[in-house]
Parts: structure tokens; C-alpha cells; sequence
């Protein structure tokens, strides 16, 4: 009887960690089109994207990786989301906690 041999193929790619956010939102926005999720959906993850990035820009943290990216800093997104952000379609200032986890996932 003969033996089995197993061959394990790794492929090198970059450490994620060592990605800025907009090598990391391309590369997760590539892997999605891959999936083949809707255009909608895909759209959704850019703006979702856009959010973070523009508040990022104006708070007072200065990170440009992800690996420099804390729990602290995602928490202050979600407090200025629930608490802070402008909701136009509501007219009113706050978005609903749906609206806070669904943005968080698209970043």
C-alpha cells in the first residue's frame, strides 16, 4: 500500500497589519467582488468606507494603518454615530443602532 503524501501550498501575501486603510478597504472590496455580491451592496461598502475615513481625518487620531487602529478609537466612531453624527433622513442627530453596527461591518 502505498503512502499518502500531503503538499501544503502557501501563498505570500503582505500581513493585513501592514496595510494602510485604503490597501485594506481594496483589499476586502476586491475579495467581495470576487463573491460576487451585488452592486448595491458593494456601493454600500464604499460609503460605509467614506464615513469612517472622513471622520477619521477630523477626530483627533492620527493613524494611517490598520495595525494602528483600537478598540478605543471604534468606540468613539460608534459613540460619534450614535450620538454625534447628523441623520438627514430623520431629520435629527443620531443614527439607530442598526445603522451604527451595519457601518461598522463595512469597514
Amino acid at each position: 500500500m502505498r503512502k499518502r503524501v500531503h503538499v501544503r501550498r502557501t501563498v505570500e501575501e503582505k500581513p493585513l497589519l501592514a496595510f494602510t486603510f485604503k490597501q485594506a478597504f481594496d483589499y476586502f472590496y476586491s475579495a467581495k467582488k470576487g463573491e460576487e455580491v451585488r452592486r448595491t451592496t458593494l456601493i454600500t461598502y464604499e460609503e460605509h468606507y467614506r464615513f469612517f475615513v472622513r471622520w477619521l481625518e477630523h477626530s483627533d487620531y492620527e493613524i494611517n494603518k490598520i495595525d494602528e487602529l483600537t478598540v478605543v478609537i471604534v468606540r468613539d466612531y460608534m459613540l460619534y454615530m450614535r450620538e454625534h453624527h447628523y441623520n438627514f433622513k430623520q431629520k435629527c442627530v443620531g443614527l439607530s443602532i442598526q445603522t451604527v453596527n451595519a457601518r461598522i461591518y463595512g469597514f
